[in-house]
Order: C-alpha cells, then sequence, then structure tokens
C-alpha cells in the first residue's frame, strides 16, 4: 500500500496531499496558540459579483474557482485535497495502466471541481454570514489590511477589510500604480474593483490627502 502511495507517477498526489497535512498541522497548532491560518471565520467577502462593471474573463475565472471568495489558504487545502484524491482514485481505479498525463490531467480536473464547489460551499457557511450579505462595490473606499504575500501589478495578494457590520471580509488586493508593491501587514485603500479583485493604494497621509474630495469617497469603519 506505501508503495503505492509514493510510487514515482504519484508522487503530485503524495505533495498535495502533504500540503494538505501541514495546513492542517498549522491549524492544529494555531488553535492551541490562539490563531488561525485561515482568518477568524467572521465572514469572508458575502459580496456580489454581479454589481460589477463588466469584470474581465481573468476576474470571472478567479471568481468562479471561489478564489476571492475565502481564506488563499483554505482554497490551497481545498484544491490540495481534491487534486490528490482524484489523483489517487483515478490511479487505483485504472490500476496505473495509463501513463502519468492522464492521471495529472483527472487530477487537476478533480481540483477544479472542487475548488469551485466545495470553495463554494465554504463562502456561503463557513466564512459567511447570510443575514450580513453585502455589495462588493460597497468596501470600495475602506482601508484593508494586507494578509498574505506581497501585492504587485498582475499578481494580486489577499487583504482583510470590515464592513459597515464590523464584519471581516477576505479580498484579492492588487495595485493601483503599476511599479507599487503591497507589503505583508500594511495597509490600503480600496479605489476600485474588478469582479473579485481590487485595485488600491498605500494608505499614506500624502494618499488621503490626495484622494480626499475626489472621487472615492473614504470611509471608516469600527
Amino acid at each position: 500500500m506505501l508503495q503505492f502511495f509514493l510510487h514515482r507517477d504519484n508522487i503530485p498526489f503524495a505533495i498535495a496531499i502533504g500540503i494538505l497535512a501541514g495546513i492542517l498541522a498549522l491549524e492544529v497548532i494555531g488553535a492551541v496558540l490562539g490563531f488561525s491560518l485561515s482568518g477568524d471565520n467572521e465572514a469572508d467577502a458575502s459580496i456580489d459579483l454581479d454589481g460589477a462593471d463588466s469584470p474581465t474573463l481573468v476576474a470571472q475565472g478567479l471568481y468562479w474557482l471561489s478564489i476571492g471568495r475565502i481564506p488563499l489558504i483554505a482554497w490551497l487545502a481545498v484544491f490540495s485535497a481534491s487534486f490528490g484524491i482524484s489523483g489517487y482514485v483515478f490511479q487505483a481505479a485504472t490500476a496505473m495502466a495509463l501513463t502519468p498525463m492522464f492521471a495529472l490531467g483527472t487530477a487537476t480536473l478533480g481540483g477544479v471541481v472542487g475548488a469551485r464547489f466545495v470553495g463554494g460551499w465554504l463562502a456561503k457557511t463557513v466564512f459567511k454570514d447570510e443575514t450580513t450579505a453585502i455589495s462588493a462595490e460597497s468596501l470600495v473606499g475602506n482601508v484593508a489590511q494586507v494578509t498574505l504575500g506581497i501585492g504587485r501589478r498582475g499578481a494580486p495578494t489577499q487583504g482583510k477589510v470590515r464592513d459597515v457590520h464590523g464584519l471581516t471580509h477576505y479580498v484579492l488586493i492588487e495595485p493601483e500604480n503599476e511599479f507599487d508593491e503591497l507589503a505583508v501587514g500594511s495597509e490600503v485603500i480600496l479605489l476600485r474593483r474588478d469582479g473579485p479583485k481590487y485595485f488600491a493604494v498605500t494608505n499614506s497621509l500624502e494618499t488621503v490627502m490626495a484622494l480626499d474630495g475626489g472621487e472615492v469617497p473614504l470611509k471608516t469603519t469600527n
């Protein structure tokens, strides 16, 4: 049995399950120490994409895959589990008689399906409060905090922002200016959005003065 799981053709699936196990282990450690990688479960991006002004195909694709609707660490866990399990099931069902590419293709499809449906279910249950669902556009003008990785133009990062109800939403953030970078822990102002993705600038005195009285009304939340 162990030889099957660690067979060279199954290494990608073993790595995926290893990533899942690592995430779960960190969550358990976090629960003991009082922190969570996947956030505080107050609420995720319980927002409505229908209000977007012609979102791009990429933005629609990200939303369809549940990216930006749940914390990225939770999304990675869902995709890794779906990918790894699908790969192993395919290999067991075919007795590894087909080339590894078939298994990889099936596993990738399983990961996509899992991200779509399991991620969507998590967004509607674990990371969302249906009674306080808000419009995505209402988050524009709020101050968010970058929580995962460095955000660059074309490479969004994850941030969290509180709505008028005081609930936390996890959103994808990209710098508005092409050559800016958004560092982990920095505060940014959400200027506009494209589907589930928001474009932002650093929350500094100069930025606030430049935006004050402009087209983007700045908001504060308690």
